[in-house]
């Protein structure tokens, strides 16, 4: 990729959705870890890739996942309370900062099965992963995210200049995109 290809794309980002190794004896540890590389992480990204281009804003998308909630209830596990926290701390962020536009996405079921091109980078999935999405692809279609189509649209959005979005699935002042708005813009 020439110099004026990468020129023009840095104003763009993903912050991929970050995962955990429980090997951590003690839920304290695995809790404190999971805020960090979940929560803190992002944050500190997204503070950095602010101040890159005093002249334009970057364009920030954050993934998430569907079952983060802005509104955690009691029965509400680590996961939703951690990535709606980083969603709103992520969208204020943004607020404030008029060089940095952020977009929170939430795939759900990520189905890797049609994309071959990926299979390669792929760790080794336990058998009741595969054998589960066929039937969930038929049943729960709604909450299936094709990798390709998902991909396509994460990088139409950080490629963009981070108008706020509208539509069915789309939240937080047209900053979060649901796993229905993501199939919605994938034609799915």
């Amino acid at each position: 990729m020439g110099s004026r290809r990468l020129t023009e794309r840095r104003g763009q980002g993903v912050c991929p959705n970050t995962q955990v190794d429980s090997t951590p004896a003690d839920t304290d540890s695995r809790t404190r870890k999971y805020v960090e590389i979940t929560h803190d992480y992002p944050l500190a990204a997204a503070k950095a890739f602010s101040t890159l281009h005093p002249d334009s804003p970057f364009t920030f998308v954050y993934v998430s996942g569907e079952g983060a909630t802005q509104t955690p209830g009691m029965f509400t596990p680590i996961f939703g309370r951690v990535k709606g926290q980083i969603e709103t701390a992520l969208f204020e962020f943004g607020k404030q900062n008029p060089m940095l536009k952020v977009y929170n996405v939430r795939p759900a079921g990520v189905d890797w099965r049609h994309h071959p091109e990926i299979h390669p980078y792929i760790p080794s999935q336990a058998l009741w992963k595969k054998l589960l999405l066929a039937p969930l692809d038929v049943v729960y279609k709604s909450m299936m995210t094709p990798t390709q189509p998902m991909g396509k649209v994460f990088t139409e959005l950080a490629m963009s200049k981070g108008e706020p979005l509208q539509g069915s699935g789309i939240g937080m002042e047209g900053t979060l995109v649901t796993n229905v708005a993501i199939r919605r813009m994938a034609g799915l």
